[in-house]
């Protein structure tokens, strides 16, 4: 299964590379500061006709091991304001 999530981030991650390479040569691209985004889960969160990529997986234990591949194999950081020790808690129904 973790095979499986690497291959999908690798595939995700050079195509979305492809498809924006344009904007990061011409320079149009910039990081947005942290105080002007609007909390997710809005209505218009900011994300309107934007394409989306996306993981869909349909069991809750490969929803586990994908939440354990990108905290212990990959580092990420907890989302702001969560206690870590609900890392594993994060998704519903993953066990």
């Amino acid at each position: 299964v973790k095979v499986r999530i690497k291959d999908f981030l690798k595939a995700m991650f050079q195509r979305m590379a492809n498809d924006h390479q344009d904007k990061i040569q011409d320079g149009e691209t910039s990081i947005p500061d942290e105080t002007d985004r609007v909390p997710a889960g809005l209505p218009d969160d900011g994300v309107l006709n934007v394409p989306v990529h996306a993981l869909v997986v349909g069991h809750g234990a490969y929803m586990s091991i994908m939440i354990k591949y990108f905290f212990e194999d990959l580092k990420c950081p907890m989302p702001r304001g969560l206690d870590p020790a609900h890392r594993y808690s994060i998704c519903p129904n993953t066990g």
